[in-house]
């Protein structure tokens, strides 16, 4: 997308050089004649008989030039290809050796991983059975509290944002209304719920602060933690730096490697990464956190999306033709030109998406349970249809 504002500059300034040139041969031309008259009329010669005698010197002082202008210039545009194919084989190089040098990293820190996940393992066994269970309540409410912390602190510029928004809210209007004081309602309920799990968390860091073996164990969690957000780090890093090829080939290592899902103790969140123009048919990428992410244009045909996490994710002129998105979290997604035939909607969040249109929606396998665009049911939706007809 980038590339095209800086197309369309070279061909507008090409064509405003060859007007340039047009120009001043037409003027220089003009000159020659009003030159040529002038000498006639001085000398009582008919312009036709000096323009013949001087015909063939006239013709060849400008084709001289002429000619070694456009061998010159074919030798630049010769050289200028040869230079583009050059940068595009070095392109090709670097985009190779950046996806190999990503591979034997992954493979270095994965191993890493999984020797911290044993040590882990080995602190766990070393406590109690009640030791084990207020540790597991305490990483279950850190977890809860790190990612709804994670999530507003990502939605609070888009809630100040919506609170600049001076469109009052319809009378008539069911569904939801982004107007400044629903905006701040939900910025105060959404600090007010991270605010509780924060009091819970605490509480249960209480509960084991004194336990045997629990630094250890708090360790190894941490360490694990860090690992996590180094691999995003070195896979969102070469993701800016390749083009659809490899990002394909990068989806599949960590979709077959399970690093996309959240259930995992190994993990890659996904979100904000940049797959737009992505070839992703097929993938497994079930469970996956996409949410934010750039999937423009992306062909997702087929793709297996079951409770993936899409929340405010760019899908605009993405095919997601036959792709399961059962229960998915679409909340806020842009589905602008998405194609969305025959798609597995049901039990999907479309809360809010943007872009949509009816003839999108109605192209889809099913939508049975999903949760629509204005915050209603589909079932509700089409009860309240029905009523109205």
């Amino acid at each position: 997308m980038e590339q095209e504002p800086q197309t369309w500059q070279r061909a507008t300034q090409e064509v405003l050089r060859w007007i340039r040139i047009a120009v001043t041969v037409g003027i220089v031309i003009l000159g020659v004649l009003l030159i040529l008259y002038v000498v006639s009329t001085i000398f009582s010669i008919k312009l036709w008989d000096l323009l013949k005698v001087l015909a063939v010197p006239l013709t060849v002082g400008a084709a001289v030039p002429w000619l070694n202008w456009a061998q010159k210039t074919r030798e630049l545009e010769t050289q200028a290809a040869q230079k583009e194919r050059e940068l595009s084989v070095a392109d090709r190089h670097a985009e190779d050796a950046a996806h190999q040098a990503y591979i034997a990293k992954m493979e270095n820190m994965l191993e890493e991983h999984r020797r911290l996940s044993y040590q882990a393992l080995l602190a766990r066994q070393e406590v109690g059975s009640t030791e084990q269970q207020a540790l597991y309540e305490y990483q279950q409410a850190l977890r809860a509290y790190d990612k709804e912390s994670n999530e507003f602190q990502r939605m609070l510029p888009k809630y100040r944002a919506w609170q600049k928004n001076p469109n009052p809210r319809p009378p008539d209007w069911e569904g939801h209304w982004l107007n400044p004081e629903y905006a701040k309602e939900l910025e105060r309920d959404h600090e007010a719920k991270v605010e509780e799990l924060l009091a819970e968390l605490k509480g249960e860091e209480e509960k084991v602060a004194e336990k045997a073996g629990y630094a250890l164990v708090k360790h190894t969690e941490l360490m694990l933690e860090d690992k996590n957000m180094l691999l995003r780090a070195q896979t969102l890093a070469v993701l800016d730096q390749v083009r659809e090829r490899h990002k394909r080939a990068i989806m599949r290592f960590l979709s077959e490697s399970e690093l996309t899902h959240t259930d995992n103790s190994i993990h890659i969140p996904l979100h904000d990464a940049d797959f737009s123009g992505a070839d992703l048919t097929g993938m497994a990428l079930s469970y996956s956190n996409l949410s934010g992410a750039r999937l423009t244009e992306a062909n997702l045909i087929g793709s297996r999306l079951f409770q993936a996490n899409l929340r405010d994710a760019d899908l605009t002129s993405s095919r997601l033709f036959e792709a399961n998105l059962q229960d998915a979290d679409l909340t806020r997604a842009n589905l602008e030109r998405a194609n969305l035939e025959r798609v597995d909607l049901s039990g999907a969040d479309l809360s809010n998406a943007l872009g949509w249109t009816e003839d999108q929606l109605s192209g889809a396998m099913s939508l049975e349970g999903a949760t629509m665009p204005d915050g209603q049911k589909y079932e509700d939706r089409l009860k309240a249809s029905k009523r109205q007809s």
